[in-house]
């Protein structure tokens, strides 16, 4: 493919100073102030503004002297390519406009994801224009070419190879083929080179438990889809857990009604902490860390006693299980439900302890899950990590073994729990390399700092499963004198050659032979290129299939956990740690976009920080309230952090979000919360992140929160709906239809001749996980703000995501409902603006026409959605290279100025250029807001009223629809699915 070189923005004028502050003055093309300018500086100081002077602003434009066939200007460009924000792979589409990536997407060809993507994958765009991203190379301390960089290194490590010292390169999870063989490559040309694969987040120890009943460390991918009964022990699968957009994907594809499908899955969920996943379930039971094991155990002596194992029965005594009698009860029911419903089953579980997930995987197979709801001959490779293996390379750096360290894609000396024990080892080695991107706390330590690529600079690929393939291109050449992460440890072997041409040969070598479709390999390479995926079948992908459950090794290794003194009941008193992967950091490694770090929590609504979550009971026994300081101790280690009082919370623990307290991150990530990795333990070879016992006591002080929900409870009013499916399926959903009132009007009613478009959003496919929510963010170019004014009330998010409580607060329900504009026909907005800067369209939009308003606010007083943003900074003027991130199709808002949702109009007028250029009218679904577009539900319906056979008209006749706030007569353009559980 061919790139543009490169971008140049215009420079900006001369700015007034007022106060210590910068406000923009605008002025007209003859140099005189403009109508919103003089409005602005007259409420500031019409002297001051006066004597300012009336010069134009100074302005350059570099246009192209060659224009590249493949830009048009104002049109964008789409590239496949696959996300890199986490080991899952998802295919994307990066969207390029002038040569630039400005909204990355999900790709409907990627059949694992279905289209969707979650909220760090899109926010990763960000990072791309991140100026504290690495320039070039350095080596010790000062800026080198990478020619001197090259010559440095690769006569270091053979001077270290040829003394016997060993040389590590330590990684994440490598999903890459080609990557995996440039590795091999790299180890192979020294004689004591070792790889080691590191994930701060692990998932270890169900690959350990495979590896003994099945003899073969692995991954099982799960497979929600082919399952009519799913029990998660703390499994956050439509948060963070592995793999969570192709989850959500296949989680809700069972669970869709409507259209003549009447069949849903059931989901139960038992967890100690309120997660994102157990706020979807049909069923939640609150358990404490500690009581999954023995729960286990009780669920996998019932099953085995069902199935008639005998055999395995005097591994699971009678009095086996947890003390609390109601907890065996619903575990018998349980077993009872898992046992009818075999082979359509699924049991999955998000400890990270061998013992437990040897339980999991014999229940599953007990079910008869493997072939079915868990595919053993096509494992998933997004967690590969070995902790054991780390700990053991730490302990050989400070034996001095270690000559040489490469460090690629993971940061160590942040995420590592005893890390001054690995920082300490990592002084003791000769020559230390980070190849990360970002001057983060590892590369801090290192000598000589080799920055990788952005991902979306790179050429690269990913195979996620055997089987599958992804290819990664770059939407845009590289912004600094960065290198490919594969040519530089080429390189450092005496080998030059460019990462393209590297894959090019991968594929044809590897993939190619793999697949029968194209008998030419430029013909198939073109193919994957256009697609972005690529899958082959046969038994040239399958992999080398695992051997059959053995009931022997599972058996001895279970009595080994009997034998050596772990409880089977483990009732405790006392406080247990549970830590765990936020949404919106997940691992820490895009702690520096400030977009994910004011993305609210889906359950706490916290931004800005992490928390310590509590159950009210809890917190009032010792004395906290929300937003106190508590110090939490393990031991030694203590870390001290703000109390959030949490609905749902287990009375016995505590949980902490990981992904917080970086100090090397930048600008908006360093310094934010607190660094709870410190807590984890390696236990018996494993990270250990819950169950810990700790210490809780008041360490004085008390912050406020940066909460953008602080009323949780619906009060009895008619907001948001649920039923269960036994009544969905006696038609008493037909209740939550649009209440009938009699229509007393003031307004006119507004006549749409060609469409009326309105969105629909399902609240039993939509899981909370704010993906929308960034996709919004990204495509509007909505600016982040800031803590202090997140406390004032002041986020600009167009759409929120509102979460509500109901039942008891120990046990509580939780309801989800996505709030955008409604584009009210009868727009309360629209009557009070004095300007006309709230208007209607023919189409039945509620437009804001920027330039017309002045900041009277009254529109967002008017509103009963509360939807409405006022821009009390120039948010967007502060930071000009992160800046090439915005979308030139969207006008960024000025300080004074009001905006909100428009339903992606810039989308709306895209496609209806395009269908009339075509002569033809505008398919249905042919137009998909950013939010639609991107949900990995695929919950949102976007599209035109005035086309009864549309997929928005059917959802508004769906007898589980209703709208909000009918009674006032504003006839609101969205509309809601109630939610539905399948309740036992």
């Amino acid at each position: 493919m061919t790139m543009r070189k490169d971008f140049k923005s215009p420079t900006s004028g001369k700015k007034l100073q007022e106060d210590g502050k910068e406000h923009p003055v605008e002025r007209t093309a003859a140099g005189a102030l403009g109508r919103r300018s003089f409005l602005q500086a007259g409420g500031l100081s019409l002297a001051a503004a006066a004597l300012s002077g009336c010069q134009k602003p100074f302005e350059k434009a570099i246009p192209y002297l060659i224009q590249p066939e493949e830009i048009v200007p104002g049109v964008a460009n789409w590239y496949a390519s696959t996300c890199g924000g986490c080991p899952a792979s998802c295919g994307i589409l990066a969207r390029t406009r002038e040569g630039r990536p400005v909204k990355l997407e999900g790709n409907d060809l990627d059949t694992r994801t279905g289209g969707g993507l979650c909220a760090v994958g899109q926010a990763t765009v960000w990072s791309l224009y991140d100026s504290e991203r690495l320039k070039g190379p350095v080596a010790g301390g000062k800026a080198v070419s990478w020619d001197e960089a090259d010559k440095l290194i690769w006569e270091k490590l053979l001077e270290l190879d040829r003394a016997g010292k060993e040389i590590r390169l330590l990684t994440g999870t490598i999903v890459s083929p080609a990557a995996s063989r440039a590795v091999e490559t790299f180890l192979s040309s020294f004689s004591k080179a070792r790889h080691v694969s590191y994930d701060p987040v692990s998932a270890s120890a169900i690959r350990e438990a495979y590896r003994i009943t099945h003899g073969r460390a692995m991954l099982p991918s799960y497979r929600f889809d082919r399952a009519a009964l799913i029990v998660s022990f703390d499994a956050d699968f439509l948060g963070t857990w592995l793999s969570p957009v192709e989850f959500t994907h296949q989680y809700t594809s069972g669970r869709r009604l409507g259209d003549g499908n009447t069949a849903m899955s059931r989901h139960v969920q038992l967890e100690s902490r309120l997660s994102l996943t157990g706020a979807n379930a049909d069923q939640r039971i609150c358990i404490a860390t500690s009581d999954q094991f023995p729960a286990l155990l009780r669920l996998a002596g019932q099953l085995a006693r069902l199935a008639g194992a005998e055999s395995d029965s005097q591994l699971f005594p009678d009095e086996a299980g947890p003390a609390d009698d109601r907890l065996r009860g619903t575990l018998a029911e349980l077993a009872g439900q898992l046992w009818a419903a075999r082979g359509k089953s699924l049991v999955a579980c998000g400890s990270n302890e061998t013992r437990v997930q040897l339980l999991a995987a014999y229940i599953n197979h007990l079910l008869g899950g493997e072939g079915n709801t868990l595919d053993l001959e096509r494992p998933s490779a997004c967690r590969q990590g070995d902790e054991a293996g780390l700990a053991g390379f730490i302990e050989d750096m400070n034996a001095g073994k270690v000559g040489a360290l490469i460090v690629w894609g993971v940061n160590p000396a942040y995420s590592y729990p005893e890390v001054e024990l690995f920082t300490d080892a990592m002084k003791r080695v000769e020559l230390t390399v980070s190849l990360n991107g970002w001057k983060d706390e590892t590369a801090e330590l290192a000598d000589c700092l080799c920055p990788d690529h952005h991902y979306l600079e790179a050429w690269g690929d990913s195979e996620p499963s055997p089987g599958c393939y992804t290819l990664r291109q770059p939407a845009i050449r590289p912004l600094f004198d960065t290198r490919h992460a594969v040519e530089s440890l080429l390189a450092w072997t005496g080998r030059k050659v460019e990462a393209y041409d590297y894959l090019r040969d991968f594929w044809r070598e590897q993939v190619f032979p793999k697949q029968s479709e194209f008998p030419d390999f430029e013909k198939f390479w073109e193919s994957v290129l256009r697609n972005g995926v690529c899958r082959v079948s046969g038994e040239t992908a399958a992999g080398i299939a695992p051997a059959g459950f053995s009931r022997e090794a599972f058996s001895q290794a279970l009595q080994s956990c009997l034998d050596s003194g772990i409880s089977a009941t483990e009732a405790d008193s006392g406080i247990q740690l549970d830590l765990y992967q936020p949404v919106s950091m997940q691992d820490g490694s895009c702690a520096n976009i400030p977009w994910l770090q004011e993305l609210p929590d889906p359950i706490s609504k916290v931004t800005w920080d992490n928390v310590a979550l509590l159950a009210p009971s809890t917190a009032s026994g010792l004395g906290l309230r929300d937003g106190d300081i508590v110090r939490v101790s393990r031991g030694t280690v203590q870390i001290e952090l703000p109390v959030a009082l949490q609905p749902g919370q287990h009375e016995r623990v505590v949980s902490i979000a990981l992904g917080y307290g970086r100090t090397r991150a930048g600008r908006a990530g360093s310094v934010v919360g607190v660094n709870a990795y410190r807590l984890v333990e390696l236990d018996q070879g494993t990270f250990r992140y819950s169950g810990a016992r700790v210490l809780l006591e008041p360490a004085g002080g008390r912050v406020e929160l940066a909460r953008t929900q602080t009323h949780d409870r619906l009060e009895n009013r008619p907001l948001v709906w649920d039923l269960s499916l036994n009544s969905y399926l006696e038609h008493h959903a037909g209740q939550q239809r649009d209440k009938v009132h009699q229509k007393i009007t003031l307004w006119e009613a507004h006549e749409h001749k060609e469409h009326r478009w309105a969105m629909g959003l399902d609240l039993n496919l939509c899981t909370g996980c704010a993906a929308c929510v960034i996709a919004c963010q990204a495509e509007n170019n909505i600016p982040t703000v800031g803590r202090q004014e997140v406390q004032r009330r002041r986020e600009m998010h167009w759409l929120r995501i509102d979460r509500y409580y109901t039942g008891p607060e120990e046990e509580p329900s939780v309801l989800f409902q996505p709030i955008m504009c409604s584009q009210c026909d009868n727009a309360p907005c629209e009557t009070v603006c004095p300007t006309l800067a709230a208007v209607h369209s023919s189409d039945g939009l509620n437009m804001q026409v920027y330039n017309r308003c002045i900041g009277t606010r009254y529109c967002e007083n008017n509103c009963p959605f509360k939807v409405r943003r006022f821009n009390w900074f120039n948010y967007n003027k502060t930071r000009e290279f992160e800046n090439l991130v915005l979308n030139p199709d969207v006008t960024v808002r000025s300080r004074g100025v009001m905006e909100k949702c428009t339903f992606c109009v810039q989308r709306i007028q895209e496609k209806k250029i395009l269908a009339r250029n075509e002569r033809r009218p505008v398919a249905d679904g042919e137009i998909r807001p950013a939010c639609a577009q991107s949900c990995p539900a695929g919950a949102i319906v976007f599209g035109d009223l005035k086309d009864p056979e549309s997929r928005i008209s059917r959802l508004f006749k769906d007898s589980r629809h209703f709208r909000l706030l009918t009674e006032l007569n504003i006839e609101p353009a969205v509309a809601y699915l109630s939610k539905v559980r399948n309740k036992a």
